[in-house]
């Protein structure tokens, strides 16, 4: 992957919506982040691994030491040795390949733990199962790249580069406050998928309506916290480029009327996943990431303009709302001891 991004970079980089003016920036970027592609995929396969022999602090550490070294080395390159964006990719590059290397130390030395590498052996069934029930995450990621190409496309139209670097911020934005849903039900899964295992009702329905409690309480308190602290976050971004910092905040404070409803639909992807129903996690998945994104944004910003594009967000995330409460009424009976009880 990371060889044919590196001979195709300049096609991919005008595909993804890249002009003139930000092609040498994407260059200077792109380049390091292909060089730690495989470090990457093992860093994210090791911190599930993490959770699932019992070392989520480990994880949690190693992640947090990725992102401060990711900071720190930011400054140093950029404000110390002036390398730009190029440093900015390196240091970004450092901060996955160390808890990555990390990863692969731990689970290589010991043989006593849980869970330890060894040589491979080929189960075609185990594979395809585990492809199938995590096809829902592989679509969601695959979903944000189609919908990031053409929500650049759009607002290169509408509002030019500004327009680009703006949505940006609000990915960035948006991906902090739903990487808090997102940890939450990848920290709870083991738990999930344990207890149904044993066909353990009664746990699996305290474990739902108390994930619903938390996850609302949280969502409402990032929906807050956005419209309070939307302007400090914007600037961190752009606080030197006055028109970027005006259109992101004014777009942010748009989208961060759809936190509560993503928080909801992260949360069922992952809770059918957790219940191995990969199938149910996918559809939500892909119907909430394409379809009720692609559509919003193909048609309101011919009427809204630029605010289309942003309020594109809140009624994909509207339209997904939906079909979770309408698949958490279809499978309630999963985990619950009456299927018909309240849920």
């Amino acid at each position: 992957m990371a060889f044919l991004f590196y001979v195709f970079l300049e096609p991919i980089c005008r595909f993804l919506g890249a002009n003139d003016a930000l092609m040498p920036y994407c260059v200077d970027y792109m380049l390091p982040i292909f060089a730690v592609i495989p470090f990457t995929v093992f860093g994210t396969m090791f911190q599930m691994s993490y959770i699932t022999v019992g070392r989520a602090k480990l994880g949690l550490m190693l992640s947090v030491t990725g992102g401060i070294l990711n900071i720190g080395l930011d400054w140093l390159f950029i404000s110390v040795f002036g390398m730009g964006i190029a440093g900015a990719a390196i240091a970004t590059s450092i901060g996955y390949a160390v808890p990555s290397v990390a990863g692969l130390v731990f689970f290589a030395i010991g043989r006593k733990k849980l869970l330890y590498i060894v040589k491979p052996k080929w189960r075609a069934h185990t594979l395809i199962k585990s492809c199938t029930n995590g096809a829902s995450e592989m679509e969601s990621v695959l979903a944000f790249s189609v919908v990031t190409i053409l929500f650049n496309n759009t607002l290169m139209q509408l509002a030019g580069s500004n327009g680009v670097a703006a949505l940006s911020i609000i990915w960035y934005a948006q991906g902090l406050f739903g990487g808090l849903f997102r940890g939450y039900i990848t920290g709870i899964s083991s738990v999930v998928r344990y207890n149904y295992g044993r066909q353990d009702q009664e746990r699996l329905s305290k474990l739902f309506h108390i994930s619903v409690k938390t996850i609302g309480i949280t969502a409402l308190c990032v929906t807050v916290l956005s419209y309070i602290l939307g302007g400090g976050v914007v600037s961190i971004f752009a606080r030197a480029n006055q028109a970027v910092c005006e259109i992101a905040l004014h777009g942010f404070r748009i989208v961060a009327v759809s936190f509560l409803m993503m928080a909801v639909n992260v949360f069922a992807s992952g809770w059918f996943t957790a219940l191995n129903d990969g199938k149910t996690s996918a559809i939500l998945s892909f119907c909430r990431t394409i379809v009720f994104l692609v559509i919003p944004v193909l048609i309101m910003p011919r009427i809204f303009g630029t605010d289309g594009v942003w309020l594109s967000m809140s009624v994909g995330e509207g339209f997904g709302l939906l079909m979770s409460f309408y698949y958490f009424k279809k499978y309630k009976k999963v985990w619950t001891k009456d299927g018909n009880q309240e849920n």
